[in-house]
């Protein structure tokens, strides 16, 4: 039994260590004009559901060792929490995904960040390495309606109307306005 509290507590706090270093990571980098990669900040997300439903289970399990009566009065708020945290996360992720790709333009490194929820745009971010992008917006492209990829079955799609700049400012593809 001890063990397993072992492993419980284990587990939970190495879960809540992640999300919290990646937090002041991206702040930090923030500052610098940097930010984490989306998949980066989607995995910490998990990890902070996760840390919920860890905490919530030891409390209850907590409250449940010691108080029966407690225990069964707390648990179906629990289940509600638990219930609107991976009902908002679901929607979270099936609304507000955005696959990025990394795409080169001119001889350019950028990551392409896609919005294909109605019409299918990406926006386009300084390329720095697998963990971090920069943060400042370098442009824009439209591809039209549908809600597909772009980038998925093409390495290098053709938009309809496009603004795009390198890091100094130059431009690279500007046209359909």
């Amino acid at each position: 039994m001890e063990d397993s509290k072992k492993i419980y507590w284990g587990v939970g706090i190495a879960l809540l260590v992640f999300p919290i270093v990646g937090i002041a990571t991206n702040a930090i980098l923030g500052g610098f004009g940097l930010q984490l990669r989306m998949w980066l900040m989607v995995c910490i997300v998990v990890c902070l559901g996760i840390d919920i439903v860890v905490a919530l289970g030891a409390i209850w399990w907590k409250v449940n060792c010691n108080h029966r009566s407690i225990a069964t009065i707390l648990l179906p708020f629990m289940l509600i929490i638990g219930g609107a945290v991976l009902y908002f996360g679901a929607m979270i992720s099936a609304f507000a995904y955005e696959p990025e790709h990394v795409v080169e333009i001119k001889g350019t490194k950028m990551i392409a960040r896609v919005d294909s929820f109605l019409d299918k745009s990406a926006y386009y971010y300084p390329y720095k390495n697998w963990l971090v992008c920069g943060k400042e917006q370098l442009g824009y492209a439209y591809f039209g309606s549908g809600g597909t990829d772009p980038y998925e079955y093409e390495d290098n799609p053709t938009p309809i109307r496009c603004h795009i700049e390198d890091e100094h400012g130059n431009i690279l593809l500007a046209y359909g306005y």
